[in-house]
């Protein structure tokens, strides 16, 4: 038997998630002329739920080769209503990543990465529940440093 209310009340401090996908940035056309650059993630959050991201490169073995992370880069939540507990608007987060020469051909030799997210619920001690209105809109962008022959 199995007792369960809908929707989901939870309350987490460091649940890690992970996934990892395939990686085609340096498969693209002129990829091999891109030298550095900043990748930018922009999140809309609208889970009462801090994300602190992660983004591994993996070796051809599936193997962590390096991540692209250093500092700041926590997705941060949702502001709460205090009294219902409802997530009551969306926040957004800008996740800068700066990728020197030596990391992009490591980017740009990557054919898989994996994400983590570790959430923590905000407030802190709070059951939350979890919508199905609820959701993340996210976009990754790229400002790069091509050679120019």
């Amino acid at each position: 038997n199995l007792n369960i209310e809908m929707p989901l009340s939870a309350s987490t401090g460091k649940l890690k998630l992970a996934d990892t996908t395939d990686l085609t940035i340096g498969t693209q056309k002129n990829a091999d002329k891109i030298i550095s650059g900043t990748f930018t993630l922009i999140a809309d959050n609208g889970f009462p739920l801090d994300a602190g991201l992660q983004i591994y490169l993996l070796d051809a073995a599936g193997k962590i080769s390096d991540s692209l992370f250093t500092a700041g880069n926590i997705i941060a939540a949702a502001p709460v209503d205090p009294g219902s507990l409802k997530v009551t608007s969306k926040k957004r987060s800008k996740l800068t990543i700066p990728v020197n020469k030596e990391k992009m051909s490591k980017v740009l030799g990557t054919k898989k990465i994996m994400i983590t997210a570790e959430l923590t619920t905000r407030p802190d001690n709070k059951y939350l529940k979890i919508y199905i209105s609820y959701g993340i809109e996210t976009k990754l962008t790229g400002d790069f440093i091509y050679k120019v022959y």
